[in-house]
């Protein structure tokens, strides 16, 4: 009970009531007993990130996700293919490699980029 005190102060529940069917959610209830997904099985990525979600055990865990960098084709509203990264795609790499080198590296060890 003292860990829902503790989650309810920096997270909202889901309402459940259809309004929110326009979100992407994984939500994990009773230690995996039960797990909901919306729109999360529509992509490949989305997939992943559910099945890993539904595997979590109830420990303590930090994730990290983030996006990829802007791409050439991103930038002339292209999609798919293999583009090099745009100039502020760059730059966001760097900036995520600082992140992980500073704030990452240093609270956890055995982290791993997927």
């Amino acid at each position: 009970q003292n860990h829902i005190e503790k989650y309810s102060q920096r997270f909202v529940t889901l309402q459940g009531d259809g309004s929110e069917d326009y979100l992407h959610y994984v939500k994990v209830m009773n230690y995996n007993k039960k797990v909901t997904t919306c729109n999360m099985m529509n992509t490949f990525i989305g997939s992943r990130v559910a099945r890993f979600m539904a595997n979590v055990h109830p420990y303590k865990h930090v994730f990290y996700m983030t996006r990829v960098g802007e791409s050439e084709f991103h930038v002339s509203n292209r999609i798919g293919g293999d583009a090099p990264l745009s100039a502020k795609g760059d730059q966001f790499a760097l900036r995520l490699a600082e992140f992980a080198n500073f704030e990452v590296d240093k609270q956890h060890s055995g982290f791993t980029c997927v």
